[in-house]
């Protein structure tokens, strides 16, 4: 049997400069048994109008957008729902960001095998050199990446499908890819790391998405919880992912409409008690109807202040901790749901549909 090989690409608002150099340095390259799939999770809604009509100028590119604005970035559920779905006998995951070698598909084609994950290095390039209309070989880079960054990998499909794909606990940005590689190892399989040229290039951009003050939506310690979890998954040899909750879900547009409206709305301050116990309540608080909860900052006297510091009756978290506890909860317990977070330092707004 030939191989098959489909690539997915996840994107959240990516520079569309950047994403069409990447494009153009895939789309020459496509030949029969290799399909590209880009998953927009939750870009803006302009953003992904735009970005259909550059995609229509590259046939043979497939396009899905999520409608998951107000979301927390979750790059293994783009993975995931193009895995539940491909016919092909492996699947490629790369970055938005990247200019490809042009003869890559046409090396590596053959070289595929059903036994084992390759994965590649990357160079980096500064800004200077990043936006220069030059040929590959003459995108200078300032350094390469090492065996330890394994977003870029060629996985066959029937390996990860074994393993439950990829785990969708990993939300923001980072530990995905190493998770995934380790418990492909801990299942007995092989993971090589392919170093000795370099095929992708990546094109330098700002990291605008690890800050509440920059209006995305953050966890401000998801990328640590991220790292323990890899060294849990090494330490117990952790194979399977997934195993409570369904994985490669689509989001389905109808549903995610219906949270333009609110059926139900509550109100609740930021005093710690209050928001573990409502967030707890949750499920029990009517299915398939829209919830909104606004957390909201009040004003403490400081008499009250005193008071609850001498005889401590209530404990009021700043809008940061309120921030993390209920992207936490998201994570663990409703992240396939439709919901729609927003933040600021005085009110925190979570919309929520809970399905059966």
């Amino acid at each position: 049997m030939d191989n098959i090989l489909t690539i997915v690409v996840p994107n959240r608002n990516r520079d569309l400069k950047i994403v069409k150099q990447s494009l153009k340095s895939i789309h020459p390259q496509l030949i029969d048994h290799v399909t590209v799939t880009l998953v927009d999770y939750g870009s803006a809604l302009s953003y992904q109008r735009q970005l259909k009509e550059l995609i229509d100028g590259f046939k043979g590119i497939e396009l899905i957008t999520c409608p998951v604005q107000g979301q927390l970035w979750n790059k293994s559920r783009c993975i995931n729902l193009i895995l539940k779905n491909t016919t092909a006998t492996h699947l490629m995951v790369s970055d938005m960001d990247l200019i490809w070698h042009p003869d890559f598909l046409e090396t590596m084609m053959p070289q595929l095998d059903n036994k084992s994950t390759s994965y590649f290095p990357v160079g980096f390039m500064s800004q200077e050199e990043s936006v220069k209309d030059v040929s590959f070989d003459q995108r200078t880079i300032k350094f390469m990446s090492n065996e330890e960054a394994t977003g870029i990998s060629i996985f066959p499909v029937h390996q990860l499908l074994e393993i439950n794909g990829f785990d969708e606990f990993y939300h923001g940005w980072g530990s995905e890819d190493t998770d995934v590689h380790l418990r492909l190892r801990n299942a007995g399989y092989e993971v090589r790391f392919r170093e000795s040229e370099i095929y992708f290039k990546h094109q330098w951009h700002e990291k605008a998405y690890r800050s509440l003050n920059q209006g995305s939506i953050f966890h401000t310690q998801l990328e640590k919880i991220n790292h323990q979890r890899t060294e849990i998954v090494k330490k117990h040899k952790l194979v399977q992912s997934n195993l409570h909750h369904s994985f490669g879900l689509m989001p389905v547009e109808q549903d995610y409409g219906r949270l333009e409206t609110t059926e139900e709305l509550i109100s609740v301050n930021f005093e710690k008690n209050n928001v573990i116990a409502t967030l707890a309540s949750l499920p029990i608080m009517g299915l398939n109807k829209v919830i909104e909860i606004r957390f909201i900052k009040e004003e403490v006297s400081w008499t009250d202040k005193i008071k609850n510091y001498l005889k401590p009756k209530q404990y009021f978290l700043d809008a940061t901790a309120v921030n993390d506890m209920i992207l936490l909860e998201i994570v663990n317990r409703y992240r396939n749901l439709p919901y729609f977070y927003s933040y600021s330092k005085e009110s925190i707004s979570l919309k929520i549909m809970l399905c059966e």
